[in-house]
């Protein structure tokens, strides 16, 4: 099962939605377009279904990666009581700004094995997509107060499905690819 709610959870990590925005880039928030970030994800069985908490580094440090490669998730879900945690990153934001309100912007900040992240997010899984998993890409609902800003002139990437629907890239990250960069990212499709 550690497998499937790995791919699970990272196809989910990928794939979440949010409001993309043309705000003025005075909005206050600072630019993060390619700022380094990594995600840890305590899975939590909840009868028959599963909570997951969306811990990620930003506003807390660029996920160094001595102490990211140190963690030992097997450990961390024992020590949290979960049944998995997911280790997702490093990964880089492709946005320019965020602009969180609510639990999404309050969050609470742990430190895993020393890397301090903060809840940005949770989600909830029914059983059945943890046992037999979900299409890439496919939409999934997530609670948070989130708008991505976009600026003007700069690249935004697209990936359109099967059926026509247009997604904006988020992040990438370094999960498959380790030298992947920023550069890289405008011939993606052809790999």
């Amino acid at each position: 099962m550690t497998g499937i709610v790995r791919l699970a959870c990272i196809s989910i990590a990928v794939s979440l939605t949010g409001a993309a925005s043309a705000l003025a880039a005075d909005d206050g928030a600072p630019n993060l377009r390619g700022t380094r970030y990594c995600e840890i994800i305590p899975v939590y069985r909840d009868g028959l279904s599963f909570h997951l908490e969306v811990y990620n580094t930003l506003g807390q440090n660029d996920c160094p990666p001595a102490i990211w490669d140190a963690i030992d998730p097997k450990a961390l879900a024992k020590e949290l009581g979960a049944e998995e945690v997911v280790m997702n990153g490093p990964r880089f934001w492709v946005m320019d700004r965020i602009i969180a309100t609510g639990t999404t912007k309050d969050g609470a900040t742990k430190e895993f094995d020393g890397l301090a992240a903060t809840q940005r997010a949770t989600l909830s899984l029914p059983l059945r997509v943890i046992v037999f998993g979900s299409r890439p890409y496919s939409e999934k609902t997530i609670v948070r107060d989130t708008t991505y800003v976009y600026d003007a002139g700069k690249p935004v990437y697209e990936i359109t499905d099967d059926a026509g629907n247009v997604y904006v890239m988020q992040t990438c990250a370094e999960i498959v690819d380790k030298t992947l960069a920023m550069d890289d990212l405008a011939g993606l499709g052809a790999r």
